[in-house]
């Protein structure tokens, strides 16, 4: 598989109440950036695709309206199973909550490589 076929593309993504009752979880790594949902296995997967999709001079790193592009990690997190992007700090506990991740994970920065 390449990384290309790791990505999808989500747009205007609704919060929709899951019917019944099961603990939520994390499908994916994700960035909401400009607007625009991008989610796949790896936030640096994401990163790239960005890069391809946007930069118009990779020395520069600016896009085609001479705007600088830069990911930070608050346009980085996960997406749940109900469409959701949460950031990385609400993906933590809710990954330990449904144990996806140990209890005692403690206050790390939660990365996709501690899910999958």
């Amino acid at each position: 598989m390449t990384d290309q076929e790791n990505i999808v593309y989500v747009r205007n993504v609704e919060y929709v109440s899951p019917e019944g009752t099961y603990p939520e979880r994390i499908m994916s790594a994700s960035i909401l950036w400009r607007g625009r949902l991008y989610a796949g296995v790896r936030h640096g997967f994401l990163i790239q695709q960005i890069v391809e999709d946007y930069v118009v001079d990779v020395e520069s790193c600016v896009d085609a309206d001479g705007k600088r592009v830069y990911i930070t990690l608050d346009q980085q997190g996960f997406l749940m199973d109900d469409g959701r992007h949460v950031m990385r700090k609400a993906a933590r506990h809710i990954a330990m909550k449904n144990g996806q991740i140990p209890k005692d994970f403690g206050d790390k920065t939660l990365l996709s490589e501690h899910l999958w």
